[in-house]
């Protein structure tokens, strides 16, 4: 992990779940650097938009079934380390907490999967 609680390059370990301090936009950029396949989420509030935005950002595939359990499916597949920043996920925590409860669930999980990196960073404070 950096100093700014971005995980270290994809090379160094599997990525996990960090928060960062940094603002979301610097933090998509920094991660690129490191070589992650970096990409900003913004808000979500609800499951089903979380699902739809993800999808587009990761370039999902036309058959993603818009649930958990297809984005587990389309997070394996996805060809190099990536890093989801997230900015706005407090909303989802606070207005939805059983969507928040489902979702984190299931990228913390593929985080610890060491088949190819994946990194959650949730982007903490205001959005700059």
């Amino acid at each position: 992990m950096t100093g700014d609680g971005l995980p270290g390059a994809p090379h160094d370990g599997p990525g996990g779940v960090v928060r960062t301090p940094l603002g979301a936009g610097e933090a998509e950029e920094r991660l690129g650097r490191l070589g992650w396949d970096a990409a900003l989420v913004s808000d979500g509030a609800t499951k089903a938009a979380f699902l739809d935005t993800v999808a587009s950002v990761l370039r999902f595939p036309a058959y993603f079934g818009h649930n958990l359990d297809a984005l587990w499916d389309c997070l394996n597949e996805l060809p190099g380390p990536t890093a989801l920043v997230w900015e706005g996920w407090q909303r989802m925590a606070v207005e939805t907490p059983d969507d928040w409860a489902g979702v984190i669930d299931v990228l913390s999980e593929r985080a610890r999967d060491a088949r190819a990196p994946f990194a959650l960073v949730l982007v903490e404070g205001a959005r700059r």
